[in-house]
Parts: structure tokens; sequence; C-alpha cells
């Protein structure tokens, strides 16, 4: 190494680092006539060159002061929380429905979606003027799986009119999926109306395109606990695509491998050689397992004692039944690894030839096209029940398959142990006709007298169009023995690839046991300005009725919902500092009014004629008081003062960091109605620009302007600096400062 260039290194280090801590720290200062600290500087030892990529990108983008990113130093100013003014006298403007839902601003109108008050679906409704809503025609073509809820979002990046509406609703087994809509009242959904999560979505599901990531993201609800009941811990889930159109299901009409393994309690779900999916149970204890060691494991319907092909019930229990054709399938009571499972997909090998793996308990390869035969195993005594066979096989396949393509063909085994106790492998060829119903595959263990237990495997393609590994832990063989043992079971699915999984969360800053304090029942994204807005529906003190019994009057403080706002650089990490100082952004309203006890956001915030709209839902009653009435309201903001920076009788400094100045005119959102604001302009090091600083910068005393554009000494607009790296110094008294804007 270059001992001269590595010591050049360190001497533009250096100076790097002398001029950031003298901007940051700024100097000391004496007391102007005006009130305003002057600044005394020695001179700056070097002059720092910077390139753009060192510089905070500000361009033409409005800088909303929420967090920090483009501060470098502040000095008694405080955050605050932006004040909202309720609509209506805030009383209600729509009575015949509520939220979960949205509302938009397009073409020249608001329109609303929204849930119907009791029967199921969603209602349209639009306005002139943001109060007074029209009712249209009902909502049609979305299959909600009953909790009803859907939002709706404006794709901007959509070149498809058809497509234009995009919506995140209630799906099947109360998993998200998604719709389009031309008009935003005839939707259509996507992957043939299948949901592209694993469970739940039934609070606020969300669908928006992001610009910046240049992606789709979507938001739903998701379990950190029980599903459901005292034990219900409710978590929060994020997740983008770049394509809401592929289709996300499992292939249909090719042949495809899947598998499925059981290892360290965990199951994984294999298509086509790569995981889908790992996921950990829960054992009822919320500790994440699936409690299998020494105990034997029902991943079938108790009352069930069907095992074979065709799904997961016969004869008199028949209810999911497979359409399409099956091959090569094999069990194996140890957990194979990832290159194994690999290998059987690369349809090069058989189960019975596989590498460095133990042999199959059982293997059936219908290779004859006349008869079920076990090839490794002893489970030979067989019952065919319309199932036929195909000459149509993989790759891998000898010269037949078996054929379940008519929904009501099954094969069945006898129950048979294979000793699966804490490992399990299935592997198989399939051929899917449709995705109506769930499995392809049972083995069950049926012991019998009191005490009996049972133990199987239930796995293959779900009726919502992915896979499913059905698991139920159970004993005894009637109804009442497996009633008093405890019955613990798991449904678990693949997470579609065409989504990644982002973030799952939930409040745990206070300890793991926070969750009785509040929970997120929905969590939103509003993006503005490059900056994502978290919209979030809060749960507080989940399920404590220690306030008494029904009252539609008194305001009630536990078991209720409010409304908070979140920040977000990348709408995966939130700053939740707004509900850990208790100040929800609209607050519910006091005794009498119909929104004392829950307020459920919209999904987004409108933005028109400089004031922001903030639709939301109100209910005069607990969240676990089913006899609440609800309506929706509104609630107003004057245009991007959410979050400001605050200086109060002691004057205050913001310092941005440096940038390029790409425009000729600054304009500044600030209320000092009651005190004043200067803004000067530093230079590269720090240092005061002179023209732009010191007395050369104007005062301006009870300003309060959204747009406001001051001026210097001898300067009306930044036109002589533009292309310049420099700062802004923002001195503030008796004011509030929300954002400032370089303009062209």
């Amino acid at each position: 190494m270059n001992r001269f260039k590595g010591a050049s290194a360190v001497v533009l280090i250096v100076a790097m680092l002398t001029a950031a801590i003298g901007l940051a720290m700024g100097a000391v200062k004496a007391v102007n006539g005006l009130g305003f600290g002057a600044t005394v500087r020695a001179q700056p030892a070097t002059r720092t060159v910077r390139r753009d990529a060192d510089l905070v990108p500000i361009g033409h983008r409005k800088q909303l002061l929420v967090d920090d990113y483009v501060i470098a130093n502040k000095q008694n100013v405080a955050r605050v929380l932006g004040k909202v003014t309720k609509a209506n006298g805030g009383k209600p403007i729509v009575t015949d429905g509520r939220f979960y839902g949205t509302v938009l601003y397009d073409e020249g109108r608001f329109k609303m979606w929204y849930r119907k008050h009791e029967a199921g679906g969603y209602n349209y409704a639009e306005s002139e003027d943001g109060l007074h809503f029209m009712r249209g025609a009902d909502v049609e073509g979305i299959n909600f799986a009953g909790d009803f809820t859907m939002t709706v979002s404006i794709d901007p990046h959509e070149t498809d009119p058809a497509h234009r509406f995009k919506a995140a609703y209630d799906g099947p087994g109360m998993r998200a999926a998604l719709a389009h809509s031309g008009d935003g009242i005839h939707w259509t959904p996507y992957n043939n109306g299948q949901p592209v999560t694993r469970r739940a979505a039934d609070t606020c599901n969300q669908i928006l395109w992001d610009p910046d990531a240049q992606l789709y993201r979507l938001f739903t609800r998701t379990d950190f606990g029980d599903r459901g009941g005292a034990g219900e811990i409710r978590g929060s889930r994020s997740m983008t695509s770049r394509d809401v159109k592929e289709n996300i299901g499992l292939p249909t009409g090719k042949w495809i491998h899947v598998a499925s393994v059981l290892k360290d309690d965990r199951v994984t779900m294999y298509l086509n050689g790569v995981a889908r999916t790992s996921y950990t149970g829960d054992s009822g204890a919320g500790n994440g397992q699936l409690k299998v060691h020494d105990a034997n494991i029902d991943f079938v319907d108790a009352n069930s004692s069907f095992s074979g092909f065709g799904g997961e019930g016969a004869g008199a229990e028949r209810w999911c039944f497979y359409n399409g054709l099956v091959d090569e399938v094999a069990v194996w009571n140890v957990s194979l690894t990832s290159k194994q499972i690999a290998a059987l997909a690369a349809g090069k090998v058989t189960p019975t030839k596989l590498p460095k793996a133990s042999r199959p308990v059982s293997y059936w390869s219908f290779d004859d096209g006349k008869k079920v035969t076990d090839r490794v195993g002893d489970n030979h005594s067989v019952s065919i029940v319309g199932a036929g066979f195909s000459t149509d096989t993989p790759a891998v396949g000898g010269a037949h398959s078996l054929d379940l393509s008519n929904e009501n063909d099954y094969v069945t085994l006898p129950s048979t142990n294979y000793n699966i106790t804490t490992a399990f492998t299935i592997s198989a060829w399939l051929k899917v006709t449709d995705c109506k119903q769930r499995g392809f595959f049972a083995i069950k263990r049926d012991c019998t007298g009191v005490g009996g237990d049972r133990s199987g495997i239930c796995f293959g393609p779900s009726s919502t169009g992915d896979l499913y590994t059905g698991v139920i832990s159970s004993r005894g063989n009637d109804a009442a023995d497996r009633a008093n043992s405890g019955n613990t079971f798991h449904d678990i699915s693949t997470v579609p690839t065409a989504w990644n999984l982002v973030r799952e969360w939930k409040f745990d800053r206070e300890g793991p046991h926070e969750h009785r304090r509040r929970q997120i029942y929905s969590c939103n994204d509003w993006i503005y300005n490059g900056i994502h807005f978290g919209i979030l529906s809060v749960y507080e003190w989940p399920g404590d009725h220690g306030e008494g019994a029904v009252d539609y009057h008194k305001r009630h403080q536990r078991d209720v919902m409010n409304f908070y706002l979140g920040t977000s650089r990348d709408a995966a990490h939130w700053d939740l500092g707004w509900v850990y100082a208790l100040q929800p952004l609209v607050p519910r309203g006091p005794d009498g009014a119909f929104d004392k006890d829950l307020i459920t956001p919209a999904s987004t915030i409108v933005t028109h004629n400089d004031r922001h709209w903030l639709y939301y839902g109100g209910a005069n009653e607990r969240h676990d008081i089913l006899s609440r009435q609800h309506a929706i309201g509104l609630a107003t903001l004057p245009l991007d003062r959410f979050i400001g920076l605050e200086a109060k009788d002691k004057p205050g400094v913001v310092v941005t960091k440096p940038f390029r100045l790409m425009g000729d005119s600054l304009q500044v959102n600030v209320d000092a109605r009651g005190g004043r604001i200067q803004v000067e302009v530093l230079g590269e090091g720090g240092k005061g620009i002179p023209g732009f600083s010191g007395k050369d910068a104007a005062e301006y005393p009870t300003v309060d302007e959204l747009r406001f554009k001051p001026a210097w000494k001898d300067h009306q607009d930044l036109s002589a600096l533009s292309g310049r790296v420099l700062c802004f110094r923002f001195r503030l008294h008796n004011a509030r400062l929300y954002a400032f804007q370089v303009r062209p």
C-alpha cells in the first residue's frame, strides 16, 4: 500500500468529519437585538469537496419534518403532533354503513367504499364536497369469505383501464385476496379468487403501488397467538410483489413435484424442489412448537378414519377431494434434506434409488395400471372407488399414474403404523386439474378402545390454490376422550412465491406481555412525498371489561380502539412514538359521541384543497360489545401539518443536512402566529453565506402560511445560489415548522 495515498485518505476523512461536526454542533452564540442567536465561527481549516452521493437528495420534493432524515442538528425544539378538526360538529357524515373502507378523490369527486351495516357486502357512494355522500350501486364480483373487509386503491402504474382500481379483501380461509376493476364497482378477483397470504385478513387489508420502490405493497393482519379468543395476539404483516397479475397458485395442467417435511417441529413444503414455506406451529401455549415429541400426531380430522389417496375423507366422511393425476408417492419416517428433495424434483431418480437416503416406509408407483401396490411396505389391502389409471406420467414415472380426476374418486388404505413421531417426508408427482378442494393423500393410525389415539398426515393442494399440510394432535377413541385430552390442530399453508414477506410485527417494546396493553389491529400505508405514513388502528387494553356493563353514553378507556400515526422511510420499520406517547391523530369523541369508544381509520388519506381529509369509522361501545352502533366520520388537517418542530419561549434552531440547490425559490410551511421565523443559508462548511445570513436574513413575525416565501436583504429568491452545496438554518421563536420545499 502507498503510505502517501493512505495518509491523504486520512486527511480527507478528518477534514470531512471536521466540517460535519462544525455544521452539526454550531458555535458559541450571542443574542442579537431581535432575540435570535448570532453565530461566531472560526474559519474552517480546509475546504471540503463533496460528491452528490454524500448529499441528502432534496431536489424539488417537499421535505416534511416528521423525522431527522433531512436534519443535521436541532436545538430547543420538540416534535408535536398536528391538531385535526372534526367535520360536521363531530357528528357522523354517513350512518348507513361502517369501515373498514376507503375514500379516494378521483375525477373531481370523492368516492367511498364502505361496509354494509348488517347484510354482507360493500356499498359505493360519491360526493362533490366530501361531506354529503350519495349511495350508488353495490360492489359486485368479490368472493368475500364472511368477514367482509375491503379497501381500494388507484394504481398509477397500471396501463390497462380494466385494472385501474385494485382491492384487497378477506378471501377464503380468512386470508387476503386481491381484485381489480375499471369502475370501482364491478370487480374481478386476481388468482382465480384464491388468497395471496396465509391467515389472517379480517381487518383492514390494503394493496398499493409504491412509486419509489417500483413495486406493490400489501398490508394485512397476522397472528402471534391463538386464532381468536382470549389467546389471540394480533400483529401486522407487510409483503411486496412486482407483478400483482401473476397467477400465484399451484400450476395446473402440468406435472409438478411436491413434498412436505417435518423436522425439529417445523413443517416445510416444497414445490418443484424449492421450499415454499417453513412454518413452526403452536402447541397452544404460544411457544411456536408443534409438540410432536413422544406423542402421536393426527394430521387429519380427529373424527375421520380415512387413509389413502383422493383427499381428506371417504364414504360418509368425504368432504375434500383431489382432482388430477398422482404418481411416484413415497413416505419416509425421517426428514429428507433440501438437496434430496431437489434431486427427486429433478426427475432423474425414484424414491427407492435416492442417494444417501434411507428406504421409504411406503412407495407407490402405479406402474402396472391395474392395482395400487405398496412396493416397499405392507400397505396392500386397498379399496379403489372410482379411481382409474392414466398413461400420462411424469418423466421419472413408469407406464401409468393414478387417475383421480373425477373429483369423487379415491383409494382407501388400511390404517398403518409408520412409526412417525418426530419426523416425516412425503414426496409425490401431481398433475393438478383444479384446487377446489384440498389434500391428495392421507395416512392414519387408528387405535381402538378408550384412550386410543390416532396419527396421520394429510398433504396436497389446498382449496386456496397452494400447498397444505393439516395437523391435528388428539387422543382418545371417542369425542369425550378427545375433548378431555385436548386437541391441537394446525392448517399449515405455503406463502405464495409471487409475494415476498417483508416483516411481521407486534407491539413488544414494553416486553413480551405488552399484548395485554395494546395490539395492532391494522397498519396501512399512505405514501406522501417519499414518507410512509402508517395509518395505525390500535386495540387498547384488549378484552378488559372492568369498566362495567354496556353504556352508550360513558366514554370508556379499556377495550377501545384508537387511530394513531406512524412514520417510516422503508414501510417496514415504523416510528411508533405517538402510540407510546398516547397521542392519537384523531381522538375519540367525548361522552355520548358516536365515536367515543372505537375509531377505525380509512385505508388512506385524501389530500384536496390544501387540506388532508381523514375519514374514519366510529362506534359508541367497546370492541367486545357487539350491540355497539357504527357510523362514519371525518376529520381534516391543514396541508402537511401532521408533525412539526416547535420552539416555545426559548428560541430554537433547525439546521438541515447539506444538499445541492436545484431550484430558485424556497417555500416554508410554518405557523408563527404568536412568534417569528428567520431563514438563513449556510455554505458547505456550515458558515453563513453573505447576503443570506445574519442581519441579511429577514425576520418574519406573526406569519402563518402553508407556502411562505422568505427573502433576504438583497435577494428575493435563491437564484444566485443555484447549483451550490448549502444548508438551511431555521430560527424559530414561539413557532412551529412543518415542511419546506425548493421550487424551480
